[in-house]
């Protein structure tokens, strides 16, 4: 759960920031857009309202002028000296009233003598409500003539009186005055209006919601894209923008530059994993400022990023020098100035693969030379990935091999040069594999290196040996057992908790353990190996460094590196019979093992005369076909129970080498 500190921490980090500022950005352009469009809209809803209103009102006068001309025609008679309406005139007046009424363009209809007294109403005519007022009926006899008149002005003709006064004659030719009053249908036109205006006010909303809901949709489906496209932490491209923009680029010359940051981890370890993400992310800003048009940057997941380089294989290799130069800078994080390193795998299409997945595998197998070597940069060849396809399939199914117990372990025996005892034994891992048959730790433990499988396989072997060991043991063989670490798991801070719950579990005793170490693992990074060595040795178990002199251990690490024993590389055992050169060589590198207080193991010892040689020249172990090739364990139990009874004899007689053994 986050702490109140958490809002300040993600404020901080520099691409919640940016994120943050976008979507702020983005939402205000989306409030200002609605907000002009729902002004536009009331705009044109009075717009709409006001040519309405005029419409109605032209509309009425319009009818109101047909209704006088309907009036003008009526015939007019004089009876009793006032004006009266000529036999007909009613009914044809009735049905023109009718006829608009029922086309809403009239309310009313009245007729007035000049005198102010009524002529004629519609059937409509409520005698107690007039139409027209008494103060205009007062007025009547002195407008004569015929005006239409508008009492709001013209800009006010909504709800409005139409008065037509006629000058017409009677029989005995004096004037006589008939007004008639059109009451426009105002409350109809309203209404009317009213409902236009609301018919457009709601196609209106209806339009901004469908508007700013089609804007909502598109950001977020293109929030939702940019996310799958990108890196959450980095903000560059991930993995799938990757795979969507590399056949563009892969249509024509490219390189493909897989990076992986050395010393990553102990950055986390020492400041914490929010110091390493706040490194990743600088590291993705250098790459990023370091970055040239049209190439392709993305982030494949923890320290690892992909640069799809356009262009020859010199120019990918000269971008992955100059991403080198980019990344090996120093960065300031949580106050500290730290310095990672980097190694770069370059493979390029079309002379190395033609599409992406084999691009990044034959990358991923130069950057991890790279990394072994030291090298920081390295392009991919067949050399370095001779059986490419093969090792991937077997790859493929290590995980399923060392779940499904497919793997075996074999045993060789390590001599005591002096009298011939087996004291330990080298456990040494097989695939028995369903198709390809038993195959070779050289075969499949380099392609684990390369993975997170090798923390299992590691697991694997060293439980199993532990256990064997410990069976072994109670039958009373006196052995101890080997067993290889590789480079990366020696340097993974769990192999001292892996190896202390081994030994709590299968009760095997931490001196009957030996750990093996190859000098690469030393030389890549000597501090951390250091630190681990220290810790294994704390607990107890003895520490061997494999194959030395074929490596480049230093002779001042050595000096202070808590080691037990030397084992002599094979390639030096091997060639003293016709090499007085390898041989001194040997004899020196036992001279100096035990002035450092080390033991020494020769291994590859191929025959009975190198190994009397060996024993003569200060060698305390030996091993090698000469003796005993690896074994399962229930034919090398055999083996360890012949040699300790050879060895008993041989006690009896003196010290001496045993003659022969198992090839």
């Amino acid at each position: 759960m986050l702490g109140p500190a958490a809002p300040a921490i993600w404020t901080e980090n520099p691409v919640v920031r940016t994120l943050v500022g976008r979507v702020a950005r983005s939402g205000r352009a989306l409030a200002v857009a609605l907000v002009l469009l729902a002004l536009a809209v009331l705009v044109l809803m009075q717009s709409a309202e006001r040519a309405q209103s005029h419409r109605a009102a032209e509309e009425n006068l319009h009818s109101a002028r047909l209704l006088s001309r309907s009036v003008e025609a009526v015939s007019l008679t004089v009876r009793d000296g006032r004006g009266a309406l000529a036999p007909g005139a009613a009914d044809h007046l009735s049905r023109v009233v009718a006829g608009l009424q029922s086309a809403h363009l009239l309310s009313g209809l009245e007729l007035w003598r000049s005198d102010g007294s009524l002529l004629w109403a519609d059937a409509t005519h409520d005698p107690d409500e007039q139409l027209l007022p008494a103060d205009e009926r007062r007025d009547l006899s002195r407008r004569p003539e015929v005006v239409i008149r508008t009492p709001g002005g013209e800009d006010e003709l909504e709800g409005s009186l139409d008065v037509l006064q006629l000058r017409d004659l009677d029989g005995d030719g004096r004037p006589d005055a008939v007004v008639e009053v059109v009451f426009p249908p105002g409350p109809y036109d309203s209404a009317v209006t009213r409902s236009r205006t609301v018919l457009w006010a709601t196609s209106a909303a209806l339009l901004v919601l469908v508007s700013a809901t089609a804007l909502l949709a598109r950001r977020r489906l293109r929030r939702r894209s940019l996310q799958a496209l990108s890196d959450g932490l980095t903000g560059l491209g991930n993995r799938v923008q990757l795979q969507e923009s590399a056949p563009a680029v892969l249509a024509h010359p490219a390189s493909l530059l897989l990076l992986d940051l050395d010393g990553f981890k102990d950055v986390n370890d020492t400041l914490g994993h929010e110091a390493g993400d706040d490194l990743l992310v600088q590291v993705a800003r250098a790459l990023e400022q370091d970055a040239e048009p049209g190439e392709v940057l993305v982030r494949l997941g923890g320290d690892e990023f992909a640069v799809l380089v356009p262009g020859t294989v010199d120019a990918g290799l000269q971008r992955a020098t100059a991403v080198r130069r980019a990344v090996e800078q120093p960065f300031t994080v949580a106050s500290v100035a730290v310095r990672v390193g980097v190694s770069v795998g370059v493979a390029s299409a079309p002379d190395d693969a033609t599409d992406l997945p084999g691009l990044l595998r034959r990358a991923d197998v130069a950057m991890y030379q790279a990394k072994r070597g030291c090298e920081g940069v390295r392009r991919w060849s067949a050399s370095l990935d001779r059986h490419d396809s093969q090792q991937l399939s077997l790859l493929a199914g290590l995980a399923a091999a060392i779940d499904g117990e497919q793997l075996r372990l074999h045993y060789q025996p390590k001599l005591q040069a002096a009298d011939g005892r087996a004291l330990s034994v080298e456990a040494l891992v097989r695939w028995q594999h369903p198709e390809h048959g038993l195959l070779s730790p050289l075969t499949f433990v380099p392609l684990a290196e390369r993975t997170a499988l090798i923390r299992p396989l590691t697991e694997w072997v060293l439980r199993r040996a532990a256990e064997q060991c410990v069976a072994w043991r109670r039958t009373g063989l006196d052995v101890a057992v080997a067993v290889n670490v590789s480079p990366r798991s020696l340097l993974d801070d769990s192999i001292l908790e892996l190896v202390a719950q081994t030994l709590t579990e299968t009760g095997l005793p931490a001196h009957a353990l030996d750990i093996e170490i190859t000098e690469s693992a030393v030389a890549e990074d000597p501090d951390r190996a250091f630190r681990t060595l220290v810790g294994l040795h704390e607990l107890g178990v003895t520490i061997s460094i494999d194959d030395f002199g074929a490596g480049y251990t230093c002779l001042a690490h050595l000096r202070t590196l808590p080691v037990d024993r030397l084992k002599l590389d094979r390639s030096f055992v091997s060639g003293m019979s016709g090499s007085a050169g390898d041989e001194a060589v040997v004899r020196g590198m036992i001279a100096l093992a035990h002035d450092l207080g080390l033991g020494v193991v020769a291994e590859g010892v191929e025959d009975h005369a190198t190994g009397e040689r060996l024993a003569e020249l200060g060698c305390d172990q030996l091993q090698g076909f000469a003796y005993s090739r690896p074994l399962p364990p229930d034919e090398a139990v055999l083996v360890l129970q012949a040699m300790a009874g050879e060895a008993a004899v041989a006690h009896d007689r003196g010290p001496a080498v045993p003659a022969r053994g198992s090839r």
